[in-house]
């Protein structure tokens, strides 16, 4: 029995990625000094012949890149000129 019911609820990032059908990936094959994480909308095969694929050393980095190259923003963007930081709680 639950103490209380709450509703189960996607992020908001997670909603983000399914409105824009946005996918990514991590490769363990890359060398160190290139960039692991790719991230692309629909399917991947067609993103690649389109030269759509956004790359990052993380997957916030390749997520906002792609969000830059789709002119987009991102699912926790706040600043009207169009800069692309992900929130970061203050510690």
């Amino acid at each position: 029995m639950e103490l209380f019911e709450i509703p189960v609820s996607e992020s908001p990032r997670r909603l983000w990625l399914k409105k824009h059908r946005i996918s990514t990936h991590r490769s363990d094959c890359v060398p160190d000094d290139e960039e692991p994480w790719n991230a692309w909308v629909g399917d991947l095969t067609e993103a690649i012949e389109v030269d759509s694929v956004a790359t990052g050393m993380t997957e916030d980095d390749a997520l906002c890149d792609l969000a830059k190259m789709l002119g987009i923003r991102l699912w926790n963007e706040v600043f009207p000129d169009g800069q692309c930081e992900p929130h970061r709680p203050n510690n």
